[in-house]
Order: structure tokens, then sequence, then C-alpha cells
């Protein structure tokens, strides 16, 4: 049974939502993926995917490299099989097919993305703002960590990614030293009187 034109948005509107959350795409580099060019599945559900896109690809112009969880993988196997093959026209090898065995544009993939978003969550996302919440998911975790946030995002320079992202930097810090400090107190205050003592002498 081929699918519908509105099957294979939905369809699609969902895969560009879950690569975005494990690899957070400029959706210029997101609408481009091609199978066994720029995507490649495995044969198996529980194994990961991977995104390969070669340098002159990319705004930054260096190669570009991220996995994706099986949970994903079983995802495109499906969609692989099951949706884009009733719908394409022609043969196809692109991730976001238009029907006619062509890729759709940037904008049109962005714009199932916000829509599917507001329909469902009731807010507004954009398909960039991805890139930000990937950022701030990382910097949340390990303050200082831009070097790791600057190869997510596959940006060129470091000094662009702190400068960006470093805005709420020192409350950032300053919760992460707190837990730190909470951390400490409790495996003291877990100790028996005699450690503690010795902790405070500098002796253990």
């Amino acid at each position: 049974m081929t699918p519908s034109q509105r099957q294979l948005a939905k369809a699609q509107a969902a895969l560009a939502i879950a690569i975005l959350t494990y690899a957070p795409l400029r959706v210029a580099n997101l609408s481009a993926l091609a199978f066994d060019r720029t995507l490649f599945v495995p044969g198996r559900a529980d194994q990961e995917s991977l995104i390969e896109i070669p340098a002159a690809e990319m705004k930054n112009r260096e190669p570009f490299s991220i996995t994706l969880p099986p949970k994903i993988t079983a995802m495109l196997r499906v969609y692989r099989s099951q949706v884009l093959k009733g719908s394409a026209k022609s043969s196809t090898a692109f991730l976001f097919d238009n029907g006619r065995g062509k890729p759709k544009r940037p904008t049109s993939v962005s714009w199932l993305i916000e829509r599917t978003i507001r329909r469902h969550l009731g807010i507004e996302m954009t398909a960039h703002q991805f890139r930000h919440l990937a950022a701030k998911t990382i910097l949340d975790g390990d303050p200082g960590a831009y070097e790791t946030v600057r190869q997510l995002l596959g940006q060129r320079n470091l000094a662009t990614t702190v400068n960006f992202y470093a805005g709420l930097d020192t409350r950032r810090a300053g919760r992460h030293h707190a837990a730190l400090i909470e951390k400490e107190l409790a495996a003291y205050q877990a100790l028996p009187p005699s450690r503690r003592r010795q902790r405070l002498d500098g002796r253990a």
C-alpha cells in the first residue's frame, strides 16, 4: 500500500525530531541526508547507525561524523522498508524524499518539525533550537565542556562556541560547585565520628 503524502510527512517529522535529539545537525545537512552516502543504517535494528558528512558539505568545511542509537536505527529501517519505498515514484536514496525521488527543501523539513512540536507539545521550537538544547544539556552536566559542544555542533572555532554559550556559565559553574560541596558533606556525614576527626586532622 502506497502511503499518502500526509503519512510520509508525519513519518519524516518524527524521524527529523528523533535524529536532531541525538545529532543536532544544521537543517541544511539534515534535509540532505542520503542512505548509503551520508547516512549508513546497519543490517540489524540493535546496532548504531552512522552519519558521515564530507567537509565540502559542512559549513565549517570540516568532516562530521556521529552515531545514532539503536532505537533510531529501528525507526530508520521501518521507514526505509515500509514507508519510503512505497512512496517514491522512482528509486530514491534521500531520507526526506519529497515523493518524487528528490530531497525536500530545508525550509520544508523545518516547517514539518515546528508544526509537529507545536501540535503535540504546544510549544514553539525550531530545528535550529535543537542545537542550543544540545549545548545546554552538555554544559549543565559538565560546565566548561565547550570543546565537546564545538565538536558536536560542528563549529570551526572554539572561541565561537565559548562566546555564544558562556552567558550563564557563572551560574552554571556555581550550581555544579554547590552540588560537589553537597556530595562531600553527605560523604562526611556518613562517616563514623572517629573517621570524621581523622578527616579534619588531615589524616584520611
